[in-house]
């Protein structure tokens, strides 16, 4: 089973390259205009993927606080549970 993902691995890699090196040698720009290229669009992919990370950031503090708001509110439920049903075993 694993010599069957390796292989597909390698010919996924081997597609790859030879697509990078396709591409290059037909590029419509030359080096320099493609590096700018690359770099503007590996920018905005980094902006992306930081305004990505924050967004998740800031989801999971605002969770957490919800569920430690709930988890505070049913251990108080527990305890005026706990405490009801002692009284009613010492009114016994």
């Amino acid at each position: 089973m694993m010599n069957g993902h390796m292989r597909t691995f390698s010919v996924l890699m081997t597609g790859l390259g030879a697509g990078i090196l396709v591409g290059g040698l037909f590029a419509p720009r030359s080096g320099e205009a493609s590096r700018k290229l690359i770099a503007r669009r590996a920018q905005k992919v980094r902006r992306t993927v930081k305004t990505a990370v924050d967004d998740s950031s800031r989801f999971v503090t605002r969770r957490s606080a919800q569920v430690r708001d709930q988890a505070v509110g049913l251990i108080d439920r527990g305890k005026s549970v706990y405490r009801a049903a002692g009284r009613m075993v010492h009114a016994l």
